[in-house]
């Protein structure tokens, strides 16, 4: 018998017992319970095993929750970086863009220079610190660096003719 059930008699009970003396009873309650040692520890067990079972109840809703929670959580981080991603590109792809007409309009400005820049570039990549190079007379890096003069030189220096031992003997740039 439960233990309701068992309170609900006994109130009944009570209820009709002191009826004749024109009193009701609504609700007994039991302050102290003793039981016998050998039945406390069995009764001590079930009441531990029922918390545990309810503790465990307990956290696997939490569980769940947390599960639910973690879900939504990750499902609107990927929705944020794939925002700020797209945003990036675009700002990425502009910047792109608008180097690519500054490189243009600099480039078309002087194509020597461009050539040269590309060149030294291509150097760049391929040439490191212990890279020994020996290049023939008519290499494009040795046509710039042999033809590189101030412009206010330039003018000067395309109208005198000069041999080639006249040019490796001189310093590329004169100071006035």
């Amino acid at each position: 018998m439960k233990l309701d059930a068992m309170m609900d008699k006994i109130t009944k009970e009570t209820d009709d017992k002191v009826r004749e003396y024109g009193m009701k009873a609504e609700d007994v309650r039991i302050k102290v319970l003793n039981f016998p040692q050998q039945n406390k520890e069995k009764v001590f067990r079930r009441m531990r095993a029922e918390r545990e079972r309810i503790a465990r109840t307990y956290r696997s809703e939490g569980n769940a929750k947390a599960e639910e929670i973690r879900a939504q959580a990750d499902e609107e981080k990927e929705k944020i970086i794939s925002a700020a991603y797209e945003q990036a590109e675009k700002i990425k792809g502009s910047g792109d863009a608008e180097a690519i007409r500054i490189y243009a309009d600099a480039y078309s400005q002087d194509p020597d220079f461009y050539q040269l820049v590309r060149t030294l570039e291509a150097y760049e990549k391929l040439i490191d610190k212990d890279t020994t190079i020996i290049m023939p007379a008519d290499a494009e890096l040795l046509k710039f660096i042999n033809t590189a003069t101030p412009k206010g030189q330039r003018a000067s220096r395309a109208s005198a003719s000069h041999s080639k031992s006249e040019l490796s003997s001189k310093p590329l740039a004169e100071k006035r």
